[in-house]
């Protein structure tokens, strides 16, 4: 009896026990369906995560091919804007060659234009100098006669005065005078035949004297023509001028020697030959007067040549430093899209290397995020397969509990065995919770360190896009 009233209080001492090891089962499993959910929604997380990845993935392929074309589309504008800028200056240089050319043409011709109105010139004064010699030995030639010429016969003067007029007129005066002279002499001959010595006389001096007047204006206006013609020449070149002086005071010298023998002569001398001589003259004065004024207006024409030249000389001289200046401004603007074309390439470039770094730098976050998601299910199911293990080996579920026998100890030794066995299942249970939880502490640290690194994560994206956002404008 004895014995039974000391094994009746082992059943009571047993009920907490059990109690307690449900209540920490409980725990486990509500801790359990906790992890659980934590990682259900952590999983849905690095899901959404992921695909958020690679949608952004997506869109940098996207914004690079949109890159590339437009990157193409520089390339070819750039092209077409070298080969339009080479091709105008290649036009310019050709056109710039033609005016030159011209130019030189232009040039050359008024060069030749020059030289031969040069010669011309030359010429003239060498025939108008001949001319004044030949003047001048017909005037010796008339102030050597002796003065008493009035025993002279007319045929011999005509001869005399045939051939001083064929020296100053040349071969068109020489045509025309022996002619004239021929008739003069065949009106002599009759006037000797027909009249006497004395009216041949008379009528020669009268024909003479009128003559002589006649001259003597010619003369006067063909020194005033002389005066204006020394005069232009003076004012143009200075050679001319002394050119002219001398023929002027040589011209005043002949007609005074001319008025002299006239005078001398007018008395003696009487040849119907003074109209041809005074024709001759008058040709001699008009060839004179046409070549002076020939020379003026070859003098005109030479400074105006001169003008023109210098003129031409300047204008080219504006056109080839306008080209010049043109030239340097297309090289320089050449060079500046040049430069620039290789700026927007380096940049190009370093924004290829950029996205290639982003692209390789978020391929390595999403392996590591794949490598961390693969560790955490695999340390799940090992922390599953421990509680599994723990809870299916070393305890019994509440319903074994329930539904085992109570056998009693019917000895105090088979009761202390009971309560020693008890005490090390008790034991072997906290043991197993405390692990648990220790476990479940762990699984939340690392948890948090994902959060961490996921947060982090983001954070790069956003800094990454908003890098990109900036460099995007910065190119735009």
């Amino acid at each position: 009896m004895e014995s039974k009233e000391n094994c009746s209080p082992a059943p009571a001492d047993a009920a907490p026990v059990e109690d307690d090891a449900n209540f920490h089962l409980e725990n486990l499993r509500e801790e359990k369906r906790k992890m659980q959910n934590e990682f259900n929604a952590q999983r849905a997380k690095m899901k959404e995560l992921y695909l958020q990845k690679e949608m952004e993935l997506t869109k940098c392929h996207a914004e690079r091919k949109n890159l590339q074309r437009e990157l193409d589309e520089m390339k070819s504008q750039f092209l077409v804007a070298d080969l339009k800028s080479e091709s105008e200056l290649q036009l310019k240089e050709i056109k710039a060659q033609e005016e030159i050319s011209s130019l030189q043409q232009l040039v050359q011709d008024t060069i030749e234009e020059s030289t031969i109105l040069k010669a011309e010139l030359e010429r003239m004064k060498e025939e108008n100098s001949r001319l004044w010699q030949e003047n001048r030995e017909m005037r010796d030639s008339t102030q050597h006669q002796p003065i008493e010429s009035t025993g002279l016969a007319p045929q011999q003067m005509l001869s005399t005065m045939k051939k001083t007029l064929r020296k100053l007129g040349g071969e068109s005066a020489g045509n025309v005078l022996p002619n004239n002279l021929g008739q003069q002499e065949s009106m002599d001959e009759n006037n000797k035949t027909k009249g006497g010595k004395k009216d041949y006389a008379q009528e020669d001096a009268e024909v003479l004297r009128s003559i002589v007047v006649q001259l003597q204006e010619e003369m006067e206006a063909l020194k005033e023509k002389l005066r204006e013609t020394d005069d232009k020449l003076r004012n143009q070149e200075s050679i001319a001028v002394n050119n002219a002086n001398s023929t002027e005071n040589q011209a005043s010298k002949d007609a005074a020697s001319i008025n002299k023998s006239t005078s001398i002569d007018i008395n003696t001398i009487s040849c119907d030959a003074c109209q041809q001589f005074e024709k001759q003259l008058q040709e001699l004065q008009a060839k004179s007067a046409e070549d002076k004024a020939t020379i003026n207006s070859m003098q005109k024409a030479i400074a105006v040549s001169r003008e023109d030249l210098q003129k031409e000389a300047a204008l080219r001289k504006d056109l080839e430093d306008q080209w010049q200046e043109r030239r340097e401004a297309h090289k320089t603007e050449v060079q500046k899209l040049r430069e620039q074309v290789k700026s927007n390439e380096e940049q190009l470039l370093e924004l290829q290397q950029k996205f290639l770094d982003t692209k390789e730098e978020v391929m390595r976050q999403l392996q590591r995020v794949t490598d961390e998601r693969e560790r955490v299910n695999k340390h799940l199911e090992t922390l599953q397969a421990d509680n599994d293990f723990l809870s299916g080996r070393y305890l019994a579920t509440s319903e074994e509990i329930e539904s085992q026998d109570i056998n009693l100890p019917n000895t105090v030794e088979e009761l202390q065995e009971l309560i020693l066995q008890q005490q090390n299942d008790l034991i072997q249970a906290r043991v197993s919770s405390e692990f648990e939880r220790k476990k479940c502490v762990t699984s939340l640290d690392e948890i948090q360190i994902l959060r961490d690194q996921l947060e982090k994560s983001n954070n790069e994206r956003l800094a990454y896009k908003k890098k990109m956002q900036v460099d995007n404008k910065s190119w735009q």
